[in-house]
């Protein structure tokens, strides 16, 4: 759920995520034991909530169709949907899986969440590197 909030996000397009995030995350739960509808639905149904979460080009594009309407206050308006779109399909997605008996991932070790932690990290400033560096940049 949350990969599709952060992908769907940057594309805006909710066929992008579930075709993307989808052609991974289907073969792998199914792999896990996951059954193949419940795989198919938990990606379309968290593929939805790119269209509210910015920075959606969508919200881009009703500004300006909308006229007058802030892009900011746009963005702005989105991000508490969005999150609890998510927490909701979250919540949702567990009661079925716990109800249907599907199997849980291996928990990481209290002495590497540190590690985890700072992996994850450092994998998101990829994305910071891109923003200021097209920042900069003279068009």
């Amino acid at each position: 759920m949350v990969t599709c909030m952060f992908f769907g996000g940057i594309t805006g397009s909710a066929v992008a995520d579930a075709s993307s995030i989808g052609s991974i995350m289907i073969p792998m739960m199914e792999k896990k034991g996951y059954a193949k509808d419940y795989s198919v639905a938990v990606t379309c149904t968290a593929s939805i909530q790119g269209v509210i979460v910015p920075p959606s080009h969508n919200l881009i594009l009703y500004s300006l169709a909308a006229g007058g309407v802030s892009i900011s206050a746009l963005f702005m308006a989105g991000i508490i949907p969005g999150v609890v779109l998510c927490l909701a399909l979250m919540i949702a997605s567990y009661v079925i899986a716990v109800k249907r008996n599907f199997p849980k991932g291996e928990s990481i070790p209290k002495e590497k969440w540190r590690s985890v932690i700072i992996q994850g990290l450092l994998s998101l400033t990829t994305a910071l590197i891109i923003k200021y560096s097209l920042g900069s940049s003279s068009c």
